[in-house]
C-alpha cells in the first residue's frame, strides 16, 4: 500500500464508488439522490494502493465543457484568483489540489479536462494513453482517460504505477513501455523538438494567448531542444497535408482528424506511418469504414 492513509478525492464523473453519490454535475441526478452500485476499476486500484477516498469534486454537466460551472453546485473558483475559472472539466479536482486540501485528486480527460485545469491552477496534469488505466466496468469504450492532477511529475508517475494495472476483461490495454514510471522521471529523454502551432484555424487566437504560448516555448527550449513552428495543415484534408507535416521534423506527433473518402484516408495514414512518428492518434467522424481505411494504411507501411 504505497499511499496508505493518503486522502483522495474522486471527480463526480464516470469513476463510481459503491453507495456514494454519483451525479455527473447533473441537477436531476442530484435531486434524485442517485448513488452508484459498484466501484469503478480505478476506484478499486485507489483503495488497493491505500488511498482513503474522502469525497467527490465538482464537474460541469457530464464533463462536456472546459469550465466548471454546473447548475447543481455552482461555479468552481480558481484558488489563485477567485475571479478566474479553474477550467474544466476537472475543475473541482484542480481547485482542491491547488488549495492544499489533498495532494492529488482523481481527474479525467477526453479533450483537455485534466490538462486545462492543471494549467490554469498551476499543477501537473498528465493524460495517459487510452487503456493505460482501466475504464471498466461501466465506461470501457469511452474516449476519455482517467488519472490525477497533482503537484509533481514524481507524484503523477508513482500514482500511475499504482493504477495502471489492467483488469481481466479490459477491452483496451495500452502496451507497456517499461516500469516503474517513477524511475523514469529523471531519465534523460535526449534531444527533443517542440512542436508549436501558433494559430488555431477553427477559431481566432487572441494575441495574449499566442504570446503566452510562444513565451512558454522559449522557456522550454534550453531544456528540451529546438522549437519548430507548425504550419496550418489541418485546414486541408488529404495526404499532402500529412506529408508536409511529416517533413517538418517533429519528434512526437500527430493528432490526425480524418473526414475524407476511404482512399484518401488510407493514403494519409500510409504517409504518416512512414514519417517516423512515435505516436499516431487518429480521429474520424466517418465511422467504421474510415477507421478501417486508416488501419489499413498504417498496416501497409509496416
Amino acid at each position: 500500500m504505497p499511499f496508505r492513509g493518503v486522502p483522495m478525492l474522486i471527480k463526480d464523473l464516470w469513476a463510481t464508488e459503491a453507495g456514494q453519490p454519483h451525479h455527473g454535475g447533473v441537477q436531476a441526478l442530484k435531486d434524485a439522490d442517485f448513488t452508484a452500485d459498484e466501484d469503478a476499476n480505478l476506484v478499486t486500484r485507489y483503495k488497493e494502493a491505500g488511498f482513503v477516498i474522502v469525497g467527490r469534486t465538482n464537474t460541469p454537466e457530464l464533463g462536456l465543457v472546459a469550465t466548471t460551472e454546473p447548475t447543481s453546485t455552482g461555479p468552481c473558483r480558481n484558488p489563485w484568483n477567485t475571479g478566474y475559472s479553474t477550467g474544466g472539466s476537472s475543475g473541482g479536482a484542480a481547485a482542491a489540489v491547488a488549495t492544499g486540501m489533498v495532494p492529488a485528486a482523481h481527474a479525467s480527460d477526453g479533450g483537455g479536462s485534466i490538462r486545462i485545469p492543471a494549467a490554469m491552477c498551476g499543477l501537473v496534469g498528465l493524460k495517459p494513453s487510452r487503456g493505460r488505466v482501466s475504464q471498466g466496468p461501466g465506461e470501457e469504450w469511452s474516449f476519455a482517460c482517467q488519472h490525477v492532477v497533482c503537484h509533481t511529475m514524481r507524484d503523477t508517475a508513482t500514482i500511475l504505477d499504482a493504477c495502471a494495472i489492467p483488469f481481466p476483461g479490459d477491452g483496451v490495454v495500452a502496451p507497456d513501455h517499461g516500469r516503474p514510471y517513477a524511475e523514469r522521471v529523471d531519465a534523460d529523454p535526449g534531444h527533443l523538438r517542440i512542436g508549436l502551432m501558433a494559430d488555431n484555424h477553427r477559431v481566432p487566437t487572441h494575441a495574449d494567448c499566442e504570446e503566452a504560448t510562444r513565451r512558454t516555448a522559449d522557456l522550454l527550449a534550453p531544456w528540451f531542444g529546438t522549437v519548430k513552428v507548425g504550419l496550418e495543415l489541418f485546414s486541408a484534408a488529404g495526404p499532402e497535408a500529412v506529408a508536409t507535416f511529416a517533413e517538418s521534423g517533429f519528434d512526437v506527433f500527430c493528432d490526425l482528424k480524418l473526414h475524407d473518402i476511404p482512399n484518401t484516408v488510407r493514403s494519409a495514414a500510409r504517409v504518416l506511418g512512414t514519417s517516423g512518428a512515435r505516436w499516431v492518434t487518429v480521429h474520424t467522424s466517418g465511422g467504421a469504414p474510415m477507421l478501417q481505411a486508416a488501419v489499413e494504411g498504417l498496416e501497409e507501411m509496416q
